[in-house]
């Protein structure tokens, strides 16, 4: 990235420039000519923030997205602009700032939330509570369930997902879990955990296949998960919700095992809406 500022033209100081009055994404192989009254923070991928403050406008070139945010809340002349927005616009306009295009990772909650929506809880009432609404509602939220080993207490598997004050509002969630048989056990239990999230409306459920399995052995064990063998007893699960199942893998299994695997749990886990596999 590279910032230069442009040339004083007097009067017309701010000609051109693009005014910074809330945070905004610079796309990537981009120039724009920037100007704020407060400094700046300029985030680029796997680094940290970099202040900048310039009383002219700089232009700003980048080979990565850059997320730009003001570091003072918007004045009285942004409240007044913004005042006289449709409720559809300001809905617009929070929406393609706060709708990000990844699901948020169970174990970077935090990370995401103060990137994305902290800077809009800083703005006017109205804002905040638009942007809080639009964040958990139109997000989807990663479900983490995980095998913790511990020489200080038994062997169990662990369930992380977004705290209990904005599980009201979450209308989207994507379970991460292992394709092997012990998260089975704990399955049903979710399907009675939907009455945490009053809101929700989708469920999207993905099996992921360990890099220490190999096909082979992959095979032996969808052989075991089988109706016809029942030495691996699968538990039935009616989620009450629109959902959509995924087996995923690496380079390590083969489609048509991981095909497979997919027809098995489609046998088990049913949503109300029709089943989306990969």
């Amino acid at each position: 990235m590279s910032t230069e500022p442009t040339k004083n033209r007097g009067a017309g100081l701010t000609d051109g420039a693009v005014e910074i009055f809330a945070p905004m994404t610079l796309a990537a192989h981009s120039t724009y000519p920037i100007f704020c009254a407060s400094p700046i923070l300029l985030h680029l991928p796997n680094a940290k923030p970099t202040r900048l403050h310039s009383s002219a406008p700089i232009y700003i070139t980048a080979e990565n997205p850059v997320y730009i945010v003001p570091t003072t809340p918007p004045g009285p002349t942004f409240a007044a602009g913004w005042d006289k927005l449709s409720d559809e616009l300001k809905v617009m306009i929070l929406q393609n700032n706060l709708v990000l295009d990844h699901s948020i990772r169970g174990d970077a909650w935090n990370e995401d939330v103060a990137h994305a929506l902290f800077p809009y809880l800083r703005m006017t009432p109205e804002i905040a509570g638009l942007a809080k609404e639009i964040f958990y509602s139109k997000n989807t939220f990663e479900i983490l369930l995980f095998f913790l080993r511990s020489p200080h207490r038994d062997e169990e598997w662990v369930l992380k997902a977004p705290s209990s004050p904005f599980r009201e509002i979450i209308r989207r969630i994507e379970l991460m879990t292992e394709f092997w048989p012990a998260p089975f056990c704990i399955f049903p239990h979710l399907a009675d955990y939907q009455s945490a999230f009053p809101a929700l409306q989708h469920i999207h459920i993905i099996c992921r296949v360990t890099h220490a399995l190999n096909d082979r052995a992959f095979g032996q064990l969808l052989y075991d998960f089988s109706l016809a063998t029942g030495k691996v007893k699968l538990p039935k699960m009616e989620f009450a919700h629109p959902g959509q199942l995924d087996v995923v893998s690496g380079p390590n299994i083969s489609p048509a095992n991981r095909k497979r695997a997919l027809e098995i749990l489609k046998q088990k886990i049913t949503f109300a809406a029709k089943v989306v596999g990969n």
